[in-house]
């Protein structure tokens, strides 16, 4: 589930459940530059269970037109730890590979 108010001073709250377990984790921020279609900046905070909210980061997408493709360039920094880092790493490598599938309409292969 997603909610979003994409305009500078808008905030998001995006829920996702982990299928492996039910697990949920909700994470919320507000947009501090939207450049359409250049660039986004925004704030990522991880909602707790008991609704407060942990550390917060910040995440800059950049976007370059290369012919009829689109490179997409992210940077999430402000991470508490190289822990932290690492994880977020490798959910935004796995976001970016199942974005690029949709665009292209090729589905993942399971083995």
């Amino acid at each position: 589930m997603a909610d979003v108010e994409l305009r500078v001073g808008g905030r998001y709250r995006i829920s996702m459940e982990d299928p492996a377990n039910g697990t949920k984790h909700t994470v919320v921020g507000e947009y501090s530059e939207v450049n359409r279609p250049r660039r986004l900046v925004y704030s990522w905070q991880w909602e707790q269970d008991d609704g407060q909210l942990g550390d917060a980061s910040t995440v800059i997408v950049n976007f370059h037109a290369d012919g009829e493709r689109t490179n997409v360039v992210l940077e999430h920094s402000g991470l508490e730890s190289s822990e932290s880092s690492d994880r977020h790493t490798q959910g935004w490598m796995g976001v970016l590979e199942m974005l690029e599938e949709h665009l292209s309409g090729s589905t993942a292969q399971t083995a």
